[in-house]
């Protein structure tokens, strides 16, 4: 994964054994990804990497759907599409 994409992560997007690439992240502005299908990337996560993304879900303060999974300090979370 680019590191544009990790930082345009959703919790929407992680479901279960997967994660899916819907937007990237770049300059304080969110992106929605286009692919040659149209259609989110797909990406199978391993139990240690679920492990530690359920960790960090415990500690986050906003795990509403729409949040991002990892805000930066400088946007605080906040992010315009």
């Amino acid at each position: 994964m680019r590191s544009a994409e990790v930082f345009g992560l959703r919790w929407e997007c992680n479901l279960g054994k997967d994660l899916f690439i819907k937007h990237s992240a770049w300059e304080g502005k969110l992106y929605e990804r286009h692919t040659k299908k149209a259609k989110p990337r797909k990406v199978a996560v391993d139990n240690r990497t679920r492990l530690a993304l359920d960790s960090w879900k415990e500690i986050c303060s906003d795990t509403r759907p729409e949040a991002l999974m990892f805000p930066s300090e400088k946007t605080r979370g906040t992010i315009h599409q």
